[in-house]
């Protein structure tokens, strides 16, 4: 799907947030659709640690995972 930022996308969740390696790939998928249907790129890795910074810490909270 995304190739390389997918995997940055995916280590960067799990360094940040202890997420088993399962569910940061399924928010690292969730988080760079969204940043693209929102008009970002996802090879602005910058706007992709934002998105993982606000978007996906919330959604880690409200599924309980943090």
């Amino acid at each position: 799907m995304y190739g390389d930022i997918l995997s940055k996308t995916t280590k960067l969740i799990q360094d940040k947030y202890s997420v088993d390696a399962k569910s940061a790939l399924k928010y690292a998928e969730l988080a760079l659709s969204v940043l693209e249907s929102h008009g970002g790129t996802s090879t602005d890795f910058p706007g992709v640690i934002k998105v993982v910074d606000v978007v996906v810490k919330s959604w880690l909270e409200n599924d309980g995972l943090i």
